[in-house]
C-alpha cells in the first residue's frame, strides 16, 4: 500500500470519528467508531488510481414549530354583558330609523320654498334662508334672513312623551300673542289685527292676513317674506329629536294653530307654483296626526297632480286612511286626480269617475242624476275650481271630452252607491269650504 493510500484511508477514519466526547477507555484505539472501514477503496499499488472522495450533502434543519398559542381567558363581569347589550340595541335602533328615513325617501329641505322657487322666478333675494351651517341638525331646513332680528321669539313649545311623540303648547309669548288676536278676531278688527301684524313679526296667527293684503297689492316679494317667516316659526319649533314622518302630535291646546301654520305656508306655496314644496307640506302635515283635525286629506290631492307624484297618490288610495271614517279612495280628489294622471295612456279610469262623479263634471254635459249631500256637493265644487287650471291644458281637451262621452254607457251604479254611503252620516258644519279653494284664500288683486 503505498503513502498516498495509507494518508487517505487515513482522512476517511477521521472523518467517521464522532464528534461527541466518549470516556476513552471504551473507545477500541484501532476502530474507533466500532464500524468497519470501507476496503473497497483500496486498490492494487500498480494500478495507480485515485479513488473518488464521496461528496457529503449538508441540509439545513428544519425550522422550530411555532409555540403554543394560549388561550387568553378574559373576565367579564355582568356589568361589561349588559353595557355591551344596550351599545348594540341603541346601534341597531340607529340602523333601523336610518333604514325608515331612506324608505320615507322624506327629507325636510324638501320644505324650504326658496329652493323651488329660484327654479321659476329667478330671484336671489332670499338666498340668506339657503345658507345652513354645516353642523345643522338634519331637521333644519332654512336659516334667518340677515334683516331679520338676531332673536326670533318662540311661538310654540314640543312637550315629548315617552315614545317620541308631542304635545304643541304656547310659550308665554305666545300664549300673550294668541289672546290678542282672538280679542281682535271676535270684534272683526280687521284694523286692530294688522297693526298686530305691524308690531309682532313672527305670530303665526296674523301672518296669513299680511300676506292676504300683500298679494291683493301684488307686493309678492313682500308677501313672500311673511310666507318665510311662518317657515321659519315651524322649524324654530320642532325639537331637534323630532322624527319627520314618524312623530305624531297629540291633542293639545296649540296643536290646530301649529297645523294652520303649515296649511298657510302649503297654500302661499301652491300660489307661488312651487307645487313640489306645497305637497312635500302637505305630506309632513298628514303625517303629523292620526285624525286629521286640520282636514289635510281633503286638500293634499289637487297639490300632488300638480307635481305630478302619481306614486304617493296610488300609495294613498292603496292605503288605510281613512277621513271621519270616509276611506280615502271614496274620496272624489284622490280617485279623480289618478285617473287624471292615467291619461293619455288609460281614458277608461276617468270615464268611470266621471260615471261615479257626474255632479263634478256637469259642464262637460253628464247628467247628474244622484242626490248627494250639500256638503260631498261643496267638496266637489271646490275640488273642480282647483284643477281649472290643470284641465285647461291644450292636449286634454279632446281627451276630456271623449271620457264624457264614454261615461254616459258606462254602469258604475253599484261603485257609486258604496262611494255615497260613507257620505251621508258625514257632517261638514266645521269644515270652512272656502278655505280650501287658493285663489279665494290669497286672491292676486
Amino acid at each position: 500500500m503505498s503513502s498516498r493510500q495509507i494518508k487517505w484511508l487515513r482522512q476517511q477514519l477521521e472523518a467517521k470519528k464522532p464528534k461527541k466526547q466518549e470516556n476513552l477507555d471504551d473507545i477500541d484505539p484501532v476502530n474507533q467508531t466500532n464500524e468497519t472501514p470501507d476496503l473497497s477503496v483500496l486498490i492494487n499499488e500498480d494500478s495507480g488510481e485515485i479513488p473518488e472522495v464521496p461528496q457529503m450533502v449538508v441540509t439545513a434543519a428544519p425550522p422550530p414549530p411555532p409555540p403554543p398559542k394560549k388561550n387568553k381567558k378574559t373576565k367579564r363581569n355582568s356589568y361589561d354583558e349588559e353595557l355591551e347589550f344596550a351599545s348594540l340595541l341603541e346601534a341597531s335602533q340607529k340602523v333601523a330609523e336610518e333604514k325608515a328615513a331612506h324608505e320615507n325617501k322624506f327629507s325636510m329641505q324638501k320644505l324650504n320654498l326658496v329652493r323651488e322657487l329660484k327654479t321659476i322666478i329667478k330671484t336671489n333675494h332670499f338666498d340668506d334662508c339657503l345658507k345652513l351651517p354645516k353642523s345643522s341638525a338634519s331637521i333644519r331646513f332654512m336659516s334667518k334672513l340677515k334683516k331679520w332680528p338676531n332673536n326670533i321669539p318662540q311661538f310654540f313649545n314640543f312637550v315629548s312623551d315617552s315614545n317620541n311623540n308631542y304635545k304643541v303648547e304656547y310659550t308665554e309669548y305666545g300664549e300673550q300673542q294668541s289672546s290678542i288676536y282672538r280679542a281682535l278676531a271676535r270684534l272683526n278688527d280687521a284694523e286692530g289685527i294688522m297693526q298686530l301684524g305691524q308690531s309682532a313679526h313672527f305670530s303665526p296667527p296674523v301672518l296669513p292676513i299680511l300676506c292676504q293684503s300683500l298679494l291683493f297689492q301684488r307686493e309678492f316679494e313682500s308677501a313672500t317674506e311673511i310666507a318665510l317667516r311662518g317657515l321659519y316659526i315651524l322649524q324654530q319649533s320642532l325639537p331637534s329629536n323630532f322624527v319627520p314622518m314618524k312623530s305624531k302630535l297629540l291633542v293639545s291646546p296649540a296643536r290646530k294653530d301649529f297645523l294652520d301654520l303649515i296649511a298657510f305656508v302649503a297654500r302661499f306655496a301652491f300660489r307661488r307654483c312651487c307645487f313640489e314644496t306645497s305637497l312635500s307640506l302637505w305630506k309632513f302635515g298628514i303625517s303629523l296626526t292620526d285624525d286629521d283635525p286640520a282636514n289635510f286629506l281633503l286638500l293634499a290631492a289637487v297639490p300632488a297632480l300638480y307635481a305630478e307624484d302619481r306614486e304617493w297618490v296610488e300609495e294613498m288610495i292603496n292605503s288605510e286612511i281613512t277621513w271621519r271614517e270616509v276611506p280615502i279612495r271614496y274620496i272624489p280628489d284622490w280617485s279623480i286626480t289618478l285617473a287624471l294622471m292615467k291619461l293619455p295612456d288609460d281614458i277608461e279610469s276617468l270615464s268611470n269617475e266621471m260615471s261615479k262623479w257626474p255632479f263634478i263634471f256637469e259642464d262637460l254635459g253628464l247628467t247628474n242624476d244622484i242626490e248627494v249631500t250639500p256638503f260631498l256637493s261643496s267638496l266637489g265644487s271646490a275640488f273642480r275650481r282647483r284643477i281649472t287650471k290643470y284641465l285647461e291644458k291644450p292636449e286634454l281637451d279632446s281627451l276630456l271630452e271623449t271620457c264624457a262621452i264614454v261615461a254616459q254607457d258606462i254602469d258604475m251604479s253599484e261603485e257609486q252607491a258604496m262611494a255615497l254611503s260613507f257620505w251621508y252620516g258625514v257632517s261638514g258644519d266645521d269644515v270652512e269650504i272656502g278655505d280650501m279653494v287658493e285663489e279665494f284664500v290669497m286672491p292676486t288683486g
